[in-house]
């Protein structure tokens, strides 16, 4: 009995001992000696994001090419202005677009409202692209019709990036003779996606009246076939301006060009100084006197002295009235030297004035 009851208590010892030891974590793996590999298993994930164009922006606009409030004048070129001295317009997309563009543009003619327009031929551009600005190799006329500005048509991977820009400048030549008043224009902006015909995913900006230039009123004058030469005179002798030789030229005749720059009709004026040689003795201004002959055969045609001040309106012969730009006018000069004028070299000025048709000088 005494070794059942022995053994008894041994086999509840056992029992207690083995509920405490599972309980405590810490002793498990002790009573089990291995941990149990999970299985690890994977797939894959796919998305298709689609192309898109964001929409146009335009900064540094209008296209402005007058510096001052005069305007500019005819028969030159001038690089758009702005406030800051900003010389271009500044090409975006908005902020969603996510493709490379090329860009394409086309303006009008720029007309005054009346009938005058200065052609959009004579409007071009620089067509740096993709922030990169450089001196221009060759200017892009503008045509009615889109030109290609910033594009790989000709493979030259001029593409803009997606999140890049194009500074394009501008220049216009305004015509010779250009009328003098304020000329405006529109320009499209057309954008697509780089590589494709301008047919597909694309984006246009309108700028209606967006060029704008103001041309002043401008009248430029010079003389050829001068200076005007008397020669080697005797006291007392009247003379037709020479060149020494009889030739043409030297006075005999003269020309007044109205240059082909000049955009509105003029009258032609003249005047002169006294003849003065180094030591004061003068020769009067009255002593000289001119035609508007414009051949010798018609010498004197008729005749007007020349005067210190410029004559009254209306004195003046009647092709020196109404003369339109880019043209010729010759005059033949003449010199009646008094008696007993003393000897040596006498010097002076003729000068020409050119006024608005109708204005006095």
């Amino acid at each position: 009995m005494e070794y059942s009851h022995g053994f008894l208590i041994l086999f509840l010892i056992i029992i207690v001992s083995f509920v405490v030891f599972w309980e405590i974590p810490e002793f498990r793996f002790m009573l089990t000696g291995r941990v149990a590999i999970p299985s690890v298993g994977g797939t894959t994930a796919n998305v298709t994001i689609y192309g898109k164009l964001g929409n146009i922006t335009v900064y540094f606009n209008p296209v402005n090419f007058t510096s001052s409030d005069v305007g500019e004048a005819p028969g030159a070129t001038y690089p758009k202005v702005n406030a800051g001295g900003v010389g271009y317009i500044r090409v975006n997309l908005t902020v969603d677009n996510n493709m490379e563009w090329d860009m394409y543009m086309n303006a009008s003619d720029l007309t005054d409202g009346a009938g005058h327009t200065i052609p959009v031929g004579s409007i071009s551009v620089n067509s740096s692209c993709d922030g990169q600005k450089s001196t221009p190799v060759s200017l892009i006329s503008l045509s009615n019709d889109l030109k290609s500005i910033c594009g790989d048509q000709d493979g030259d991977n001029s593409d803009i990036d997606a999140h890049n820009y194009a500074d394009i400048e501008f220049y216009l030549f305004i015509p010779a003779g250009q009328y003098n008043a304020t000329y405006n224009g529109h320009i499209w902006i057309y954008v697509n996606h780089t590589g494709t015909e301008p047919t597909g995913d694309n984006r246009t900006w309108y700028g209606p009246y967006n060029i704008t230039v103001k041309v002043k009123q401008f009248i430029e004058i010079s003389w050829s076939l001068v200076p005007i030469s008397f020669g080697s005179l005797s006291p007392d002798t009247k003379s037709n301006a020479t060149c020494g030789t009889g030739g043409e030229g030297c006075g005999w005749p003269a020309n007044l060009t109205n240059s082909a720059n000049t955009n509105v009709f003029i009258d032609l004026y003249v005047n002169g100084t006294h003849l003065v040689n180094p030591a004061n003795d003068i020769i009067g201004v009255g002593n000289i006197s001119y035609s508007n002959a414009s051949l010798v055969d018609n010498w004197p045609d008729s005749i007007i002295d020349l005067s210190l001040s410029f004559p009254a309106q209306g004195t003046t012969f009647d092709n020196w009235q109404h003369v339109r730009n880019d043209t010729d006018i010759l005059s033949r000069w003449n010199i009646s030297i008094p008696i007993a004028q003393p000897g040596g070299v006498y010097n002076g000025s003729v000068n020409a004035k050119a006024v608005e048709e109708g204005e006095t000088a």
